[in-house]
């Protein structure tokens, strides 16, 4: 490790509050002729802020974040909905235009005894 040490738990300082916050961005992995109602994607950038208190020997973490990500608007899809009854009616199912975004919350504790 290079003169890198990496302290083990207990030798962390003891702080009894922490608020971390972070952001984070993701290209999109789905095509915008593959795009479906079924499974949406898009280009992603996130935000977070969270909140970490010690009391006694535990730790309660508390952590909101938010996805921001961008509209599509879709033509020329090649997602089909196909016709059981008539397989070549097959209509193109994925067109339109996507509003997406999602809300994130999480909790956690951790206790040392």
């Amino acid at each position: 490790m290079n003169g890198v040490k990496a302290a083990p738990p207990n030798d962390q300082p003891s702080r009894r509050a922490s608020i971390p916050a972070g952001r984070q961005s993701e290209s999109s992995a789905t095509p915008d002729r593959y795009l479906s109602v079924l499974s949406p994607d898009g280009h992603k950038h996130m935000i977070s802020v969270g909140l970490g208190v010690r009391v006694w020997k535990l730790r309660v973490d508390l952590a909101y974040a938010h996805v921001f990500m961008p509209d599509r608007t879709v033509s020329g899809s090649e997602v089909m909905q196909t016709n059981p009854v008539r397989p070549t009616l097959a209509v193109p199912v994925g067109n339109g235009r996507y509003f997406m975004g999602t809300d994130i919350l999480a909790a956690g504790v951790n206790g040392t005894f």
